[in-house]
């Protein structure tokens, strides 16, 4: 599986993640401190990749 592909089933694996963080809030999304922390570490993972991804297909 080529580098591009495995990033972005990545991403879409971290997309899921978040969404599963903002189901857990709803309905007014307030995230304890521990929630926090880790959608911080999801969506800097998921930046990470679409740079990546990004430099790769430039």
């Amino acid at each position: 599986m080529r580098k591009e592909t495995k990033l972005l089933f990545d991403s879409l694996g971290i997309l899921e993640d978040v969404r599963e963080l903002l189901r857990q809030s709803a309905p007014f999304h307030k995230f304890d401190k521990v929630q926090k922390k880790e959608l911080s570490a999801k969506l800097d993972k998921l930046k990470n990749n679409a740079d990546e991804l990004k430099r790769l297909l430039s």
